[in-house]
């Protein structure tokens, strides 16, 4: 009997999933609500505790400056595995080490505020660690010459040049920061090769200078005022009819959640009107402004408006001095009785004096005056507010009716202000539902989701040093090609090429390829990147407002096809869209404000992310300008910032850290991964060229002589250059791996390494490895 019951429920369920569905997040919602209570004592208890301790830390270390806030990269901070951000600047021009140190010391290490005070002095004090807790500790002695590092000309025996510069850089990533000094460097790395004068600057900088200091990158990187934008023209612009209008980039891992508008101009309308009101109440009934107003005895009316005027001022003057840091808890509580008395006084709103306003109301005289004076208040607004109200919302109707289209000053009416109102409550429903289905959403797409068998990246052992590597620019004509040609946007399209170059990564070193690799991506703008603190400061708001997306990369073989892998890259990412709005604000709510790392002990922070980050083992970031451009960065001194490079720091338990970096005209693949991976990090980068290229071919994209031979050259190294597997490639057989690719492809236009042809750009790391035939692809004139 209880079988049968059972199979009934079943079918029963099966018939209707939606109300399976609809149970599950009820469920989901009522435990996260119980749940409130419990977090909401918990972030008492260890906001108490961390003040306690941090007190208990101050007064045992009083010479330390200690570190208050927990951020995510603070709690999965180790000796071994620090969050240092990198960056990587190719700068044309010659270098000039005197004229960088002086720079650094005017516009960075001695800049002042308004107050006299030094604007970043972290800059100049080590981080250290006491019984768990980071504090800033002043050496004894600061030298710049510490920090900034002029690499030397030559690595490993050999001139410093596009075929070993990343091996050159990867070198000095994989080295730790000096402990006793502060976390940050600039290393200068002169190059000689290339027909133009060029210099690298890398920059490594610990994340509690960016988080703490209010310091960023662009103040370390020395860049000088943004360049005028250049657009391209549109089909139907000419020079007699421009169009103003910059064009934006949007990309799909952005935006999921939309600001909301109409809440936000519904309280500022809300709060102008009960501001305007309130300062016309004060004016004429308090008697702090109008002493007259006690003149004659009061009435029932005007001691609630007294109590009510009391009882604002009093709130008003106990938040400034709850906000006032320089007062005592115990003076502070101290003051609340002399603070009450003080309002009370100004205004006279004793008890006797409303007393006196209570029986004044009620005698006879009064309550025939009263009767009188609100018969008239109502007869004025029946005869003449009403109407005159009505005749100008119908005036308005009219009026917008006949000039629809064009723009006319109209003063806002209640008419306008209701559709604001509808606004208002149409975004609110789209926040409740998220908030509603967020519980389920959480634990779905961050516990029970892609639960499949573990691949290597999640599984490998981790030492905490970094290597790093990077592709050969790919032109973004040929990505918005491709994009055009597939019906895919072109963050899809460098998404599906990264996939198909993971794929690559675990079939070429015989490992288990899993049916998808999981994956936070986030997209950060390039102007925010590159931004001074001094334009932070002029610009309207700091936060990034970007949060993360948690994908599953196709990487199956059953996607091999390129296109096949847009077509699966594409559902993947519009299901995550669809789904995870809760994810995408949860990670804004940390990004920007740290608030979820404010509710939890540090330790429970550290295990919660070390499981996290054991799924998601792969983070991706995409670098590109919020407004569509061709815009290059210069150096304060007027050098122009040829390339840029940035990476991520892996920590915790992720591996490998991708960076998709739109600069210029090009967009590069960057890889950062743990040495233990090394050398094969490089793979991934030359299977994301191959990976582009061959949907370039499959969907007949032109590709010209001029920017494929820029682009991808086969890098083979000149005569007696030693490759990454320490194999010696000789001159003669670069040679004839040259001329077999181009009996192969006619259409080839490669040049040898003895020409003229030495790319203005970084190669990519298969530099130093023989081009495989297998991985040629063909080019379209």
């Amino acid at each position: 009997m209880a079988e049968s019951r059972g199979h009934w429920l079943l079918r029963r369920l099966q018939q209707w999933p939606d109300l399976a569905n609809h149970t599950y997040t009820l469920a989901a919602f009522l435990a996260a609500c119980l749940l409130v209570p419990i977090v909401i004592a918990l972030c008492t208890v260890v906001t108490g505790a961390r003040s306690f301790w941090l007190g208990l830390l101050k007064r045992r270390f009083p010479k330390l400056e200690f570190v208050s806030n927990v951020t995510v990269r603070s709690a999965t901070d180790t000796m071994r595995n620090q969050g240092i951000i990198t960056l990587l600047f190719t700068v044309r021009g010659r270098v000039e080490p005197t004229l960088i140190k002086e720079r650094l010391q005017e516009d960075i290490l001695r800049r002042r505020d308004r107050k006299g005070k030094l604007t970043f002095p972290h800059l100049q004090t080590a981080l250290t660690t006491r019984w768990g807790c980071y504090a800033w500790q002043k050496p004894a002695y600061f030298s710049l010459d510490n920090h900034l590092v002029v690499g030397s000309a030559l690595f490993r025996g050999r001139a410093v040049n596009d075929w070993n510069i990343q091996e050159c850089v990867s070198d000095i990533v994989s080295k730790y920061l000096p402990s006793e000094l502060p976390p940050w460097q600039i290393t200068i790395i002169p190059s000689t090769g290339g027909q133009e004068e060029r210099f690298y600057l890398l920059i490594r900088i610990h994340h509690l200078l960016l988080s703490e200091e209010g310091l960023c990158l662009g103040d370390l990187l020395l860049l000088g005022p943004e360049q005028p934008t250049i657009f391209k023209r549109r089909l139907d612009e000419d020079d007699e009819n421009p169009r103003d209008e910059a064009p934006v980039s949007s990309s799909p891992l952005t935006g999921l959640f939309p600001t909301p508008v109409a809440i936000p101009r519904l309280y500022s309308s809300i709060r102008g009107f009960i501001s305007k009101r309130w300062t016309q109440l004060a004016a004429a009934y308090d008697p702090a402004e109008n002493p007259e107003i006690l003149k004659s005895p009061p009435g029932i009316q005007i001691c609630v408006i007294l109590i009510l005027i009391t009882a604002v001022s009093i709130t008003k003057e106990l938040l400034a001095l709850a906000r006032r840091t320089d007062v005592s808890l115990y003076r502070k509580i101290l003051r609340i009785r002399s603070t009450v008395v003080t309002e009370a006084g100004k205004r006279q709103c004793t008890p006797q004096q409303l007393c006196k306003g209570i029986i004044n109301s009620l005698s006879p005289k009064q309550l025939i005056l009263s009767c009188v004076s609100g018969s008239w208040q109502v007869s004025y607004i029946l005869t003449v507010t009403l109407p005159v109200f009505v005749m100008s919302e119908i005036r308005f109707l009219v009026s917008r009716k006949r000039n629809y289209g064009i723009s006319e000053c109209i003063p806002e009416t209640a008419f306008s202000q209701w559709g604001l109102v509808l606004a208002a409550i149409k975004e609110l429903f789209c926040i409740c539902a998220i908030v509603y289905t967020a519980p389920r959403m959480l634990v779905q797409e961050l516990i029970t989701s892609h639960r499949g068998a573990m691949h290597q990246l999640q599984t490998v052992s981790l030492c905490g040093r970094k290597v790093v590597a990077w592709s050969d620019p790919v032109p973004l004509e040929v990505i918005r090609k491709i994009s055009l040609n597939v019906s895919a946007s072109t963050t899809e399209i460098l998404l599906s090429s990264v996939s198909g170059a993971l794929r690559e990564y675990f079939l070429q070193f015989r490992l288990p390829v899993p049916e998808s690799v999981l994956t936070t991506a986030r997209y950060m703008p390039l102007e925010g990147l590159m931004r001074s603190s001094r334009s932070a400061d002029d610009s309207s708001g700091s936060p990034s407002g970007r949060g993360l997306l948690c994908l599953a990369l196709p990487t199956s073989p059953l996607y091999d096809d390129p296109k096949e892998s847009v077509l699966e890259t594409q559902s993947i990412l519009k299901k995550a869209r669809q789904r995870q709005a809760a994810v995408y604000l949860a990670s804004i709510w940390q990004l920007d404000g740290g608030h979820i790392t404010r509710i939890l002990p540090t330790l429970a922070v550290r295990l919660v992310l070390n499981h996290l980050s054991r799924r998601y083992a792969v983070a991706l970031t995409q670098v590109s300008p919020e407004i569509s451009g061709e815009t290059r960065y210069r150096l304060i001194w007027g050098q122009e910032v040829e390339d840029a490079m940035y990476w991520r720091p892996p920590q915790s338990n992720i591996s490998v850290s991708l960076t998709l970096m739109t600069y210029g005209d090009t967009v590069r693949l960057g890889v950062m991964s743990d040495s233990m991976i090394a050398p094969q990090h490089t793979n991934i980068v030359t299977g994301f060229l191959d990976q582009v290229y061959q949907l370039a071919a499959q969907t007949e994209v032109p590709l010209d002589r001029a920017s494929f031979s820029h682009v991808y050259q086969p890098n083979i190294p000149p005569e007696g250059t030693t490759n990454a597997h320490g194999s010696h490639t000789s001159g003669s057989s670069a040679s004839e791996e040259l001329r077999r690719l181009a009996s192969s492809y006619v259409d080839l236009n490669i040049s040898t390494p003895s020409g003229n042809s030495g790319s203005d750009s970084p190669p990519s790391s298969c530099s130093s490895h023989p081009l495989n035939e297998d991985n040629a692809f063909p080019v379209i004139d």
